[in-house]
Protein backbone atom coordinates (compact mmCIF):
# COMPACT_ATOMS: atom_id res chain seq x y z
CA UNK A 1 0.00 0.00 0.00
CA UNK A 2 1.45 3.35 -1.03
CA UNK A 3 0.74 6.48 0.98
CA UNK A 4 0.52 9.86 -0.72
CA UNK A 5 1.11 11.91 2.42
CA UNK A 6 2.83 10.70 5.59
CA UNK A 7 0.85 12.15 8.49
CA UNK A 8 -0.06 11.69 12.14
CA UNK A 9 -3.86 11.43 11.95
CA UNK A 10 -4.07 12.66 15.56
CA UNK A 11 -2.69 16.09 14.60
CA UNK A 12 -5.38 18.76 14.32
CA UNK A 13 -5.18 22.47 13.66
CA UNK A 14 -7.26 25.12 15.45
CA UNK A 15 -10.19 24.45 13.08
CA UNK A 16 -10.28 20.71 13.83
CA UNK A 17 -8.72 19.70 10.49
CA UNK A 18 -5.87 17.24 10.30
CA UNK A 19 -2.54 18.59 9.09
CA UNK A 20 0.83 17.42 7.83
CA UNK A 21 3.83 18.94 6.11
CA UNK A 22 4.06 19.15 2.33
CA UNK A 23 7.63 17.80 2.43
CA UNK A 24 6.11 14.49 3.63
CA UNK A 25 4.20 14.06 0.32
CA UNK A 26 5.38 11.51 -2.25
CA UNK A 27 4.30 13.85 -5.09
CA UNK A 28 4.06 17.38 -3.62
CA UNK A 29 2.83 18.80 -6.93
CA UNK A 30 -0.38 16.77 -6.55
CA UNK A 31 -1.18 18.10 -3.08
CA UNK A 32 -3.60 20.95 -3.67
CA UNK A 33 -7.08 21.91 -2.42
CA UNK A 34 -9.66 19.34 -3.46
CA UNK A 35 -7.14 16.53 -4.04
CA UNK A 36 -8.10 13.11 -2.64
CA UNK A 37 -5.12 11.31 -1.14
CA UNK A 38 -4.20 8.40 1.10
CA UNK A 39 -2.65 9.89 4.28
CA UNK A 40 -1.32 8.48 7.53
CA UNK A 41 1.13 5.65 8.17
CA UNK A 42 1.39 2.05 7.04
CA UNK A 43 -0.42 1.05 10.25
CA UNK A 44 -3.10 3.73 10.35
CA UNK A 45 -4.28 5.55 7.23
CA UNK A 46 -7.36 7.20 5.81
CA UNK A 47 -8.62 8.66 2.56
CA UNK A 48 -8.45 12.44 2.87
CA UNK A 49 -9.49 15.54 0.94
CA UNK A 50 -7.02 18.44 0.98
CA UNK A 51 -8.67 21.64 2.21
CA UNK A 52 -5.72 24.05 2.05
CA UNK A 53 -1.96 24.23 1.58
CA UNK A 54 -0.30 27.11 3.43
CA UNK A 55 2.64 29.08 2.05
CA UNK A 56 4.83 27.58 4.79
CA UNK A 57 4.08 24.05 3.54
CA UNK A 58 1.45 22.98 6.04
CA UNK A 59 -1.26 20.80 4.43
CA UNK A 60 -4.73 20.88 6.02
CA UNK A 61 -7.05 17.99 5.21
CA UNK A 62 -10.23 16.21 6.25
CA UNK A 63 -10.63 12.44 6.52
CA UNK A 64 -13.28 11.00 4.19
CA UNK A 65 -14.79 7.56 3.61
CA UNK A 66 -13.71 5.22 0.83
CA UNK A 67 -17.10 5.70 -0.82
CA UNK A 68 -16.64 9.47 -0.85
CA UNK A 69 -13.12 9.03 -2.24
CA UNK A 70 -14.48 6.79 -5.02
CA UNK A 71 -17.16 9.35 -5.88
CA UNK A 72 -14.75 12.27 -5.88
CA UNK A 73 -13.80 12.21 -9.54
CA UNK A 74 -10.26 11.41 -8.47
CA UNK A 75 -8.99 11.56 -12.04
CA UNK A 76 -8.70 15.33 -11.66
CA UNK A 77 -8.42 15.65 -7.89
CA UNK A 78 -6.19 12.82 -6.76
CA UNK A 79 -3.01 11.04 -7.69
CA UNK A 80 -4.58 7.67 -8.42
CA UNK A 81 -7.85 6.08 -9.39
CA UNK A 82 -9.96 5.10 -6.41
CA UNK A 83 -11.80 1.84 -6.89
CA UNK A 84 -15.60 1.99 -6.59
CA UNK A 85 -15.08 -0.89 -4.12
CA UNK A 86 -12.73 1.22 -1.96
CA UNK A 87 -13.15 0.48 1.74
CA UNK A 88 -15.63 2.77 3.45
CA UNK A 89 -13.52 2.77 6.58
CA UNK A 90 -9.86 3.49 7.21
CA UNK A 91 -7.22 0.88 8.06
CA UNK A 92 -8.46 0.72 11.64
CA UNK A 93 -11.82 -0.53 10.32
CA UNK A 94 -13.79 2.38 11.70
CA UNK A 95 -15.43 5.43 10.15
CA UNK A 96 -13.15 8.44 9.61
CA UNK A 97 -12.48 10.46 12.75
CA UNK A 98 -14.34 13.73 13.17
CA UNK A 99 -13.85 16.32 15.88
CA UNK A 100 -15.07 14.88 19.17
CA UNK A 101 -16.31 11.35 19.46
CA UNK A 102 -19.61 10.17 17.96
CA UNK A 103 -20.74 8.66 21.23
CA UNK A 104 -19.44 11.43 23.48
CA UNK A 105 -16.98 9.26 25.42
CA UNK A 106 -13.77 10.86 26.61
CA UNK A 107 -10.55 10.49 24.67
CA UNK A 108 -7.54 8.78 26.35
CA UNK A 109 -4.39 10.80 26.97
CA UNK A 110 -2.08 10.68 23.97
CA UNK A 111 1.06 12.30 22.68
CA UNK A 112 0.66 15.62 20.91
CA UNK A 113 1.78 16.10 17.32
CA UNK A 114 5.20 17.35 18.35
CA UNK A 115 5.71 14.35 20.63
CA UNK A 116 5.01 16.35 23.77
CA UNK A 117 2.81 14.82 26.42
CA UNK A 118 -0.73 16.13 26.86
CA UNK A 119 -3.49 15.83 29.48
CA UNK A 120 -1.10 16.42 32.36
CA UNK A 121 0.97 13.30 31.69
CA UNK A 122 4.19 13.15 33.72
CA UNK A 123 7.13 12.72 31.34
CA UNK A 124 9.96 12.51 33.89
Amino acid sequence: MELDLRADLNCEDDDGLNWALLVKAVHPERVKPGAVLRAGTEHSWSWVRVVAVDEDGQVHFQQISGAEAANSGSGSAGPREVSPNAPTTNSLNRPPYTAGTPTGESQPARLGCSGTATVGEDTR
